[in-house]
């Protein structure tokens, strides 16, 4: 028995979840040139979207300030997850996105990273297993912030001993795909 495929428009014919296991974030104020994705409407005709990929892809790279770059840490496999939400009111509709991570342990730089990203404006990037698209909350308007940052150390041996952090921005769409370089050496 044969069996013809056809394409539904989806990702893959086996579609996946889940994260790779590394964060990039930088504070917003490291940056000289935050891009965005193409918007809707526009006065400047070269910067309105002419298809929906236009809509939700940032082709060009960010721009570091001298000495600035982004960072990363590392996250337990199969923690990470981003989740996009609606909110507002009717003909006032924005995106909540959120992304949930776990760190593994309580070393100093662990904790410490905690506390100095708990009150910052930042860009974040985080890569999708299946598909390789690198999803970026924040943008040049509004920083991603850490909303949550829990640290637990279980009672029992075997129990958990990490941090759970989670960073939520709200945008124009769901978290866009950035496809831009990712700087992690400084800006010269």
């Amino acid at each position: 028995m044969t069996m013809n495929l056809e394409d539904l428009g989806g990702e893959s014919a086996e579609p996946i979840g889940g994260l790779a296991t590394k964060v990039w974030y930088a504070k917003k104020s490291d940056f000289a040139v935050i891009v965005d994705t193409k918007k809707m409407e526009d006065e400047d005709p070269d910067n309105v979207a002419a298809s929906f990929e236009q809509l939700m892809e940032i082709e060009a790279n960010h721009e570091f300030k001298t000495t600035k770059c982004f960072k990363t840490i590392d996250f337990v496999q199969e923690t990470g997850e981003v989740k996009t939400k609606s909110i507002g009111t009717k003909r006032n509709k924005l995106f909540e996105n959120e992304v949930t991570i776990e760190v593994a342990g309580s070393k100093s730089q662990n904790l410490g990273f905690m506390r100095a990203i708990k009150n910052d404006d930042l860009i974040v990037l985080v890569e999708e297993v299946g598909t390789g698209n690198i999803r970026q909350l924040g943008w040049s308007k509004y920083g991603a912030s850490a909303e949550n940052l829990e640290h637990e150390i279980a009672a029992a041996l075997e129990g958990k001993n990490s941090a759970k952090i989670t960073f939520k921005d709200k945008n124009l769409g769901p978290a866009s795909i950035y496809k831009g370089e990712i700087q992690v050496v400084p800006a010269p």
